[in-house]
């Protein structure tokens, strides 16, 4: 066993000063501190920060609609086939 793990297995569940250095530790790396935008600008304050990471997601996946694109079936049973070359290029 590793020291690192002997120490944590004795002293690491106790409500210690050993458990509490390792939580800051582990909190301090899984913390973002700050980030650049696309504009290079950087931003250090939570929630600009929040506002940024919405901002991008919602860019990426779009905004809610109330109403849902559907296949229409008529177009598909009158619509043109693909080719036997056109499907093996999709394919690729």
């Amino acid at each position: 066993m590793k020291k690192s793990r002997a120490t944590w297995v004795e002293c690491g569940d106790a409500n210690s000063k050993y458990f509490h250095a390792q939580w800051k530790i582990r909190y301090s790396h899984n913390a973002i501190t700050s980030i650049y935008t696309e504009k290079n600008t950087k931003l250090t304050d939570p929630k600009q920060i929040e506002a940024e990471f919405i901002g991008v997601f919602t860019g990426l996946m779009g905004a809610s609609t109330s109403e849902l694109p559907y296949l229409n079936i008529e177009v598909v049973k009158k619509g043109e086939c693909s080719t036997l070359q056109q499907q093996k290029k999709l394919i690729r």
